[in-house]
């Protein structure tokens, strides 16, 4: 039986037991996931949720109205995109070529392969695996920088953003935020967090859970930075007895079985922090750790790694 289970805490948690009354919190539900938002300034919750209703519209695949659908249905064509979606894309095929293919948003037909699994209860084929990854690749999306334009150049190739358009959607309500001139704030969604200036003056602070207990391993003191996990703390795959992490390795077109549990990566722009996680938990612990110091020397990680019962914590 294949089923998904969901469990009861992010991979980081916000540690608000420090803010005074004279903060605001308030909380939403957009663009599929949890946003909360903490500040002293009334009116930061609305300017973040304004700004994450706006991005939905280019992010959202499940919008079919939505700009990254648009460019979905299209095929070996020029299509002119916003200046959002241009620089995620950018990035995203940098990061492509810095991993070697493990960070892969042109991965779609992968990931409503597995969806579709979990929903009917049914593994996914070998022959259906196959097919999906040869949908795949980002070398078949190019990007034209002074026409701003992408144009994708193989059939059935599906672009999904989920594993770095929420941190990016992040940065963007952040820099916001910034323009009304409000500087103490944090947006945490869905477990991106940005911790902008102070909390009364101190800096806030984010606790990394252990990855297989209730608690906190790790608390981590923030301002005008971020952090970004990803872990098979609130979901993952069961079948046959044997758990899964619900985050596929798309190269293989399975789910990433290679030891690692949970990564968090701390630094000053969201967008990468969100993308570099689910990439540090793909390449695994040795290879996450070798991208991390050829390419992003200035960024800091919090790497757990489970070997049978043994939970183990690496900071590089």
């Amino acid at each position: 039986m294949l089923s998904l289970k969901t469990g009861l805490l992010a991979a980081v948690v916000l540690l608000i037991t420090g803010c005074s009354a004279g903060m605001y919190k308030n909380s939403f539900v957009v663009s599929g996931t949890y946003l909360n938002v903490i500040s002293d300034d009334a009116d930061a919750a609305s300017i973040v949720y304004r700004e994450f209703r706006r991005l939905d519209k280019i992010f959202n695949i499940y919008d079919k109205s939505s700009e990254i659908s648009n460019l979905n249905n299209s095929f070996n064509e020029w299509v002119p995109v916003s200046r959002e979606l241009f620089e995620v894309l950018s990035f995203s095929k940098k990061l492509y070529h810095e991993t070697n293919g493990a960070f892969d948003v042109s991965c779609g037909s992968i990931f409503k392969l597995w969806k579709a699994a979990i929903i009917n209860d049914k593994y996914p084929a070998q022959i259906d695996i196959d097919s999906a990854i040869m949908t795949c690749g980002m070398d078949s999306v190019e990007i034209n920088t002074v026409r701003q334009a992408v144009k994708i150049k193989k059939r059935g190739l599906n672009i999904d953003l989920s594993s770095i358009a929420k941190g990016y959607m992040v940065r963007c309500a952040a820099d916001m935020l910034g323009e009304y001139g409000i500087k103490n704030a944090v947006i945490d969604a869905g477990g991106d967090i940005y911790c902008m200036g102070t909390n009364n003056g101190n800096e806030w602070r984010v606790g990394v859970k252990d990855a297989r207990a209730a608690g906190i391993i790790k608390k981590i003191e923030l301002s005008d930075m971020g952090v970004a996990t990803s872990g098979d703390y609130e979901q993952f795959f069961e079948y046959k007895g044997r758990m899964y992490s619900h985050i596929i390795d798309v190269r293989k077109g399975y789910p990433v079985n290679n030891g690692s549990v949970g990564v968090s990566v701390i630094g000053d722009d969201p967008m990468v922090l969100d993308a570099l996680a689910t990439s540090f938990f793909v390449l695994g612990y040795y290879d996450a750790k070798a991208l991390k110091n050829e390419h992003y020397s200035d960024l800091k990680c919090e790497f757990i790694t489970v070997d049978g019962n043994i939970e183990k914590l690496y900071t590089f």
